[in-house]
């Protein structure tokens, strides 16, 4: 049996990013890494690298999340190499066009697409400040990108958390005193109930402010509460008012300078310098402005040094976002960082459905599970929270369920492309390919150009028997992305399974191209050219997948019968013993092992296979027909007659076994059992050609001319073509002349 080693599924990666460069690996950041760094073409780099790594710190500051993430550092660069960045006006539909298209340059894979150096980016930006077009081509719609809900989110929380800072109130005069007054009241009560009922602590804070407009720390609290429901515009509304209501303030300054990068109107001049003096003050503020700036930069020690001695769930949450984003960053820790939050009682949903994501990624479904149940309980109609419960519940085998809450996510946001993904993917497990393939048609009508989605919608088309589909869909992904492996490889196995294998050997040439270090690759290879007869090309690549991989029995085994099939005996039972080591009860192996050994001259070590094969397979038919064959090579046609007995005995229909049984007989003589085993041979399997020719050879013999030629015209007619019918219709000529009667003598 061929054995290839190759995945066809799918695959999606919930986690959040990673960005720091570990030992071993290219250098660099990998989030900020650009594509000829991850690669390691250290002669390809330029100073339009640079502005790579440039705009990906841009495109953080204004989207609040990176460009590329990943649970691992090598997810991350994969990104890098393999896809596009989301859109930034799919994050922030509010930024400027412009803004968008220089992002767009800076961020071009091909070195020659992107800006060239700082100074083309420089004056770009200086173009921009003064209202003039900038020379960065905007992306189109072939180009729209992937939208990937959660980190956003992440990005967005910290922001936010970081607005409202906590810490006395400084906007507001001196309490009366006596009794606390009405608006106090109010705010007592909004943050009793903001972790059960957060709609009506927004309500209350707002009926506070109507009396005490100048309390910015309420505002700060009702903006939290408001974007925790999802009302990001009456939030954003929230937020803007605080600078003004007390612009003296440390809190004020901060909020000011993350609101400015948060909304996105085009940060005002002084919005680095005015961190930078926070950052040197003293107190709480100074600690969180250098936590921010660091984390923004992807400066994961400086930004814990920053905030290590902090307390308060605001710290927390920057700690959770640090450690969730760093690749060394501790995972458990940032899901117990998120708990601090949610147990001082602060209804974010995102916070929920950002510590499911990471509970998911930890192997923790039904963890993920509460989360997002608890995110949903803030906000019901959270589409991304509702997607990612639908992938929860399709890992915890309620795939029916999981398609209820795909098609909820879908109804509250049609554009969410996620959702129409992940139900394609289910409705495909349930059977309903139609389903499927609809799904996977509506997310590439909403990001056309995306070659993962293709990719997925020849699995469907090839699982619903659209091989021609599937081929044209992995053409069209490979057009897209001519780098992405998984396309390569699984048009290569599409091609193979369809009888291509010229073209299925081509597309294994160009992925050991991508990825050489690969032993599949070898490995499919060389059995793709053994199969084409191409033995010495298929021992190179089995070879070369051995040198990768060691201890891998199919590649052995595969590697044993190129060997073979070449002549070089020695070597092929050098290759079935490494495979035995590793398998040692694959009795299979172990009779082509016997093979091996007999064509190289063997002849004990021929009958010690077949013993050991037949003590883990006691009655084997086909062990005992393979040992028959050997004996009968060897010079005992008694024991292969015994041999081919004892199989006939199991398996009576064994129509070669009887054949055999009668050549054997025929050697020792007994031309009788030969024609009898023959003639069941024909009646048993009458379409097997080999029990016609071989009666018709011992009718002749005896001198049955027309039962010798009665035998051999049906061979004829079963194989026609086969490389004895030439001799066969000789032999009849033959018979016909014999049986003529002689001519009677002249007078």
């Amino acid at each position: 049996m061929n054995c290839f080693l190759a995945d066809f599924g799918l695959a999606k990666s919930i986690a959040t990013g990673s960005k720091l460069t570990r030992t071993g690996e290219a250098l660099g950041t990998p989030a900020y890494m650009s594509p000829e760094q991850a690669r390691g073409e250290v002669s390809s780099l330029a100073p339009a690298t640079d502005v790579w790594s440039l705009g990906c710190v841009l495109y953080e500051m204004v989207s609040g999340r990176p460009p590329w993430e990943g649970a691992t550092t090598a997810g991350v660069i994969a990104g890098i190499l393999t896809r596009e960045p989301t859109r930034l006006r799919r994050l922030r539909p509010d930024a400027p066009r412009a803004v968008e298209a220089l992002l767009h340059a800076a961020l071009a894979k091909a070195v020659p697409s992107r800006t060239p150096d700082a100074a083309a980016f420089r004056d770009d930006l200086d173009r921009l400040l003064r209202g003039e077009p900038v020379r960065a081509r905007a992306p189109g719609a072939e180009s729209r990108l992937r939208l990937a809900a959660g980190a956003a989110a992440a990005a967005a929380a910290l922001a936010i958390a970081l607005v409202w800072a906590g810490g006395a109130p400084t906007g507001s005069g001196p309490l009366p005193p006596g009794a606390p007054s009405r608006p106090e009241q109010l705010a007592a009560r909004a943050r009793a109930v903001r972790s059960t009922d957060p709609r009506e602590a927004a309500r209350l804070l707002g009926e506070a402010l109507a009396a005490e407009p100048g309390r910015h720390d309420w505002r700060h609290d009702r903006g939290l509460l408001l974007w925790g429901l999802g009302e990001e515009s009456a939030a954003r509304a929230a937020w803007a008012e605080v600078p003004r209501a007390a612009p003296e303030s440390p809190r004020a300054r901060l909020a000011a300078a993350i609101a400015s990068l948060y909304a996105l109107a085009g940060a005002p001049a002084g919005t680095a310098e005015a961190l930078a003096e926070l950052a040197g003050e003293p107190g709480p503020e100074s600690r969180l402005a250098r936590g921010l700036a660091a984390t923004a930069r992807g400066r994961w020690r400086e930004a814990r040094e920053a905030i290590a001695s902090d307390e308060g769930w605001v710290a927390s949450l920057v700690r959770a976002y640090v450690e969730s984003h760093d690749p060394d960053g501790d995972r458990d820790r940032a899901i117990r960082e998120y708990g601090r939050v949610i147990e001082e009682g602060i209804p974010l949903a995102p916070v929920h459905y950002d510590r499911g994501l990471l509970r998911y990624a930890r192997g923790d479904p039904r963890g993920a599970l509460e989360e997002i149940e608890a995110a949903l309980r803030i906000r019901p109609e959270y589409a991304p929270a509702l997607q990612m419960r639908g992938l929860a519940r399709r890992a915890e085998g309620d795939p029916r369920g999981a398609l209820a809450d795909f098609d909820r996510a879908i109804a509250l946001q049609a554009d969410l492309r996620e959702a129409w993904l992940n139900r394609g993917e289910t409705r495909r497990r349930l059977g309903d390919l139609g389903g499927a393939l609809e799904d996977l048609g509506e997310a590439l009508r909403l990001q056309p150009g995306d070659p993962v989605l293709h990719l997925n919608r020849a699995i469907v088309r090839d699982e619903a028997g659209d091989a021609a589909g599937a081929l044209e869909d992995l053409r069209e992904c490979l057009r897209l992305d001519p780098a992405r492996t998984e396309g390569w490889r699984a048009r290569a196995q599409l091609r193979a399974r369809l009888g291509d294998g010229p073209g299925a050997i081509g597309d294994f040439t160009e992925l050991a191209r991508l990825c050489d270090g690969d032993p599949d690759v070898w490995h499919n290879r060389g059995v793709l050219r053994t199969r084409v007869g191409d033995l010495t090309g298929a021992v190179e690549d089995l070879e070369r997948a051995l040198a990768l991989r060691a201890q891998s029995p199919e590649t052995l085994e595969a590697l044993a019968r190129a060997r073979f099939r070449l002549g070089r005996h020695a070597a092929a039972v050098e290759a079935y013993d490494g495979a035995l080591r590793l398998r040692p009860d694959d009795v299979p192996l172990r009779v082509e092992r016997a093979g091996a050994r007999l064509a190289g001259g063997a002849g004990a070590e021929v009958l010690a296979d077949y013993e050991e094969a037949l003590r883990r397979a006691p009655g084997d038919p086909d062990v005992l027909f393979a040992r028959a064959e050997a004996r009968s090579a060897l010079g005992d046609p008694a024991g292969a007659v015994e041999d081919l007995s004892a199989a006939l005995r199991a398996r009576p229909t064994f129509g070669a076994a009887l054949v055999n049984r009668a050549l054997a007989r025929r050697e020792l003589g007994d031309r009788v059992a030969a024609g009898e085993d023959l003639r069941e041979a024909a009646r048993v399997q009458p379409g097997f050609p080999e029990a016609h020719v071989n009666l018709g050879v011992l009718l002749q013999e005896t001198g049955d001319w027309d039962g010798a030629i009665a035998a051999f015209r049906r061979f004829l007619a079963l194989a026609p073509d086969h490389p004895k019918a030439g001799d066969v219709r000789s032999w009849i000529a033959e018979c016909e002349m014999q049986r003529r009667p002689e001519k009677e003598p002249r007078r």
